[in-house]
């Protein structure tokens, strides 16, 4: 009887770990409530303009890309899934390119795709160890992120040592930047070190490739930030009103710093709030 080799094996073990965390998780999808932040984050989903002074606009975001969808509370939960999967999955998809390239350069050194992949969504669906999760700025922080880590390993293991950015390179560049203009809505300073990061990794990766590949890379990521900010004031919240709540946003954050009792701000100032949480309990149970 042949045994398996100790990679197989290591894969078969992760595989069915994974499926048993995956039917654990969808399995609990539809039971149970968060009273406290998963109920705030989705009212702030059914009455956006309630929450002029919150310190990040995610809900803004999720508003304008589910309004229409009109999601249940489980409808969130499932979105929700799906965006983990989905940016554990663009992670991998770049994150093995650049395996492929710097590490199984000899057949040893292989790194098994069966092990890889299982392993990383293990590592992303763990977040479902503390309990509920929905989609929030915590969520959307994380897919940003993720997002612009596969690019930016992507972008390492195919840039050419000379010579002109192929087309997907540029496109990589420009979502690098798009995605960390998205994030500047979301957590603000996340954003920050994620495009100032990405601009130092490309200089030190390109330095050898001569100054204007460097300006032309970093000038694609600028244009890609500019089109997410545009693609923000343009579809989801107008610039004039956004600028109008940034004192107040400031503000905020600066009295939580000092009292946390004003970290529950949100839940004082909605008139609405005893509605607004009936209506999403009986969502839940519809």
């Amino acid at each position: 009887m042949r045994l398996l080799s100790p990679d197989r094996l290591l894969g078969v073990i992760l595989i069915a770990v994974l499926t048993i965390l995956l039917l654990v998780v969808i399995w609990s999808l539809d039971r149970g409530l968060d009273i406290t932040d998963e109920s705030l984050t989705l009212l702030s989903y059914l009455y956006p303009g309630e929450y002029p002074a919150n310190f990040s606009m995610s809900y803004t975001i999720v508003d304008r890309i589910t309004g229409w969808m009109h999601p249940s509370v489980v409808g969130y939960r499932w979105i929700t899934l799906a965006l983990i999967l989905l940016t554990a999955t663009a992670f991998f998809c770049g994150f093995w390119q650049w395996l492929r390239r710097f590490v199984a350069a000899e057949p040893r050194r292989a790194v098994s795709l069966a092990v890889v992949f299982p392993y990383l969504l293990i590592g992303w669906l763990s977040v479902y160890g503390i309990g509920l999760v929905t989609l929030n700025y915590n969520t959307l922080n994380s897919a940003c992120l993720a997002s612009v880590a596969g690019l930016l390993f992507y972008i390492l293991a195919h840039v050419p040592r000379r010579g002109v950015q192929p087309g997907r390179i540029v496109a990589g560049l420009f979502m690098v930047g798009f995605f960390s203009a998205l994030d500047l809505f979301v957590k603000f300073p996340t954003a920050i070190i994620m495009f100032g990061g990405a601009v130092l990794l490309i200089v030190l990766h390109m330095r050898r490739l001569g100054r204007r590949t460097i300006a032309f890379a970093i000038g694609i990521q600028i244009l890609g930030a500019m089109a997410g900010l545009a693609a923000y004031f343009a579809d989801v919240r107008s610039i004039t009103a956004w600028l109008s709540n940034y004192p107040g946003q400031l503000r905020v954050v600066s009295q939580v710093s000092h009292n946390q009792a004003l970290c529950c701000f949100p839940m004082c100032v909605l008139p609405n709030h005893s509605a607004c949480f009936c209506y999403v309990t009986f969502r839940l149970f519809s």
